[in-house]
């Protein structure tokens, strides 16, 4: 009978160490289908992960954004208080916008209902053409878009740093665009001014007293769904 001595028993498992070691690497290799490569530096696991990937994670949580920001929106409008703020703001945009139109048709010695600017010949001649599509933009689709755009975008992002520049451009600007963006027809009808400057001051005043966008869109819906169908009305008769 042989047997067989060993002289250094922790030769093979040193030995034996390397080979589990070996085996481990090979089969990380054939681990990950995507070939993700993991390495250790300063004791840290580096995880480098394919641009495919990351791209599709970010294009998702940007829809999952933009779905928070719509609902955050509508919900908006389950609050009583906006609906509140709402009509008496646009009562106050409406019989300021009346009183206006007096007293400039007083000096002027004119019997006059509505405005005589081109922005208001045009909405006119638009509801005598097409009256249905016309109260449509007028009541809802263009009172939604200035006021993302004159007071949600512009007075939201300039009055983080002055309120007072916040008022002011967002108020030049709403008034001025009435008037085509066009500066010769703005000095020409300076005169029908201070109503568009004092709509837009009362606009603002409303989102900036209520925080929330959906109390001067619901006032300038006001104003302009009653100012439509007192046209109508004045031009019928």
């Amino acid at each position: 009978m042989t047997l067989s001595y060993n002289k250094n028993p922790l030769n093979n498992q040193n030995e034996n160490v390397r080979n589990n070691e070996n085996s481990v690497e090979n089969q990380s290799e054939h681990i990950n289908p995507i070939e993700n490569r993991i390495g250790n530096r300063n004791n840290c696991v580096i995880v480098e992960v394919p641009s495919e990937i990351q791209l599709y994670n970010f294009d998702k949580h940007k829809e999952r954004s933009k779905g928070k920001k719509l609902k955050g929106f509508l919900k908006q409008f389950l609050k009583l208080r906006v609906y509140i703020t709402g009509i008496i703001s646009g009562t106050i945009l409406l019989s300021g916008v009346f009183l206006i139109g007096q007293i400039t048709n007083f000096f002027r010695k004119e019997k006059r209902f509505t405005s005589n600017s081109t922005n208001q010949k045009m909405v006119v001649e638009d509801l005598k053409k097409n009256p249905y599509n016309m109260m449509l933009y007028a009541c809802l689709i263009g009172p939604i878009f200035e006021e993302f755009l004159f007071r949600r975008l512009l007075f939201h992002y300039i009055n983080k740093f002055n309120k007072v520049l916040a008022y002011i451009v967002s108020i030049f600007l709403f008034a001025y665009a009435h008037f085509q963006m066009n500066p010769f027809l703005f000095m020409e009808e300076i005169g029908e001014t201070p109503s568009y400057f004092y709509s837009g001051f009362v606009l603002a005043a409303a989102y900036d007293y209520d925080g929330y966008i959906a109390a001067s869109i619901l006032c300038h819906i006001f104003n302009n769904t009653i100012s439509t169908i007192c046209i109508l009305y004045y031009n019928k008769s």
